[in-house]
């Protein structure tokens, strides 16, 4: 009974030390091109602190990327109030708008989603 319940302690312990290996990253030119580099997948978060809706979102996807499914995705939070020209440059008429890339190509786009299966969908996408 006692080693059923250590090999179960110790298979939740390092599924959740594993998974929670995907790190949100500041956004900067030279990360965002180095995330999209061959095939990979890439999630980029136009992020302002005072936004519900952003926290909401950043609520979501912290669940999501420490699923294991998700372990190969870059994740890049834009300062909505600080990085005005990569704001401009990705196209995010607003704050909470979250770009899903498979290397250098978007496949998705979302303005306000909060929904952790909707997003879900999207990171898929990538996949």
């Amino acid at each position: 009974m006692i080693a059923r319940l250590l090999t179960l302690f110790s298979f939740l312990f390092f599924t959740t030390a594993a998974s929670a290996a995907v790190v949100v990253k500041p956004f900067d030119q030279a990360g965002f091109d180095q995330a999209r580099q061959g095939n990979k997948p890439t999630l980029v978060m136009v992020h302002a602190a005072w936004c519900p809706t952003c926290r909401a979102q950043a609520k979501a996807v912290d669940a999501l990327i420490a699923k294991p499914e998700f372990a190969t995705f870059q994740v890049l939070r834009v300062d909505y109030d600080k990085q005005k020209g990569f704001v401009d440059m990705l196209r995010a008429p607003r704050q909470s708008v979250l770009i899903v890339y498979k290397g250098k190509t978007e496949v998705a786009r979302s303005l306000g989603e909060t929904d952790t299966d909707a997003i879900a969908a999207m990171l898929h996408k990538a996949l």
